[in-house]
């Protein structure tokens, strides 16, 4: 088994529904662009920042993803 499955395997023993990969690099960048570290200090992250090719967070695949599934998902709130 690929070492990136791992946590995605076990996430979905334990029941969760859904997980998604969004770096499966295995050369100690992680949090490159995942938007894990540099949401350190901010309390909230607007669309223009994820915007490209001038927003801040425009290369970061996670949050992205979490604006993505909450304009899906918006009728739920």
């Amino acid at each position: 088994m690929a070492p990136y499955r791992i946590a995605k395997n076990i996430f979905a023993q334990v029941g969760f529904g859904k997980v998604f990969e969004v770096n499966k690099k295995l050369n100690g960048d992680v949090n490159l662009f995942s938007g894990v570290a540099d949401l350190e200090g901010r309390d909230r992250v607007t669309e223009d920042q994820i915007k490209g090719p001038t927003g801040f967070f425009h290369r970061h695949k996670a949050i992205k993803k979490i604006f993505e599934m909450g304009r899906k998902n918006k009728h739920l709130f």
